[in-house]
């Protein structure tokens, strides 16, 4: 039942209606997310051009939108698996490699420097794509553009004992 929630949610994120199915389910209307990516807009332009938000938070899982208008750094996320579904714009999306400068920012959370020996992405509109934890991965936003994605962050092992 979990994935089936989850993909529900995503697809509500995206724009798309869907019809609740239980009283659990939480859809986010195109016009919702269309206003949240003014706020996570201006949140970029007075910071390091990124603006996230938490959209809502389950049991092993939460969702978020990020708008992003500048390369990011080499995140090493130790603890969650990661899926990512670009909404807007495109950026180029490097996994693997050896990170260089890694720290630590919290909790199994990992940041470092660019990572050499990287596997290149192209994501645009409508890509998705599935970050297993530990993998080191960077985003790069071309030079005057942006990319606006859904970020959905699974806990490392929910649903393994559901799939035995």
């Amino acid at each position: 039942m979990k994935g089936i929630c989850t993909g529900i949610v995503i697809i509500g994120l995206a724009g798309l209606r869907c019809v609740a199915q239980t009283p659990t389910v939480q859809t986010f209307s195109g016009e919702q997310i269309g206003a949240l990516q003014s706020v996570l807009k201006a949140q970029a332009d007075a910071s390091n051009g990124i603006g996230t938000r938490r959209l809502a938070s389950y049991p092993g899982f939460y969702t978020m939108l990020i708008y992003r208008d500048r390369n990011g750094q080499v995140e090493i996320h130790q603890d969650f698996d990661e899926v990512v579904v670009v909404l807007q714009g495109q950026a180029t999306l490097r996994t693997g490699g050896a990170p260089e400068n890694v720290r630590a920012i919290g909790p199994g959370e990992l940041r470092g420097t660019a990572a050499t020996d990287a596997a290149s992405h192209l994501l645009s509109e409508g890509a998705t794509v599935h970050i297993p934890a530990n993998t080191p991965h960077q985003v790069f936003v071309p030079a005057g553009s942006h990319v606006v994605y859904v970020d959905v962050k699974i806990r490392h092992g929910v649903g393994e004992s559901a799939r035995k």
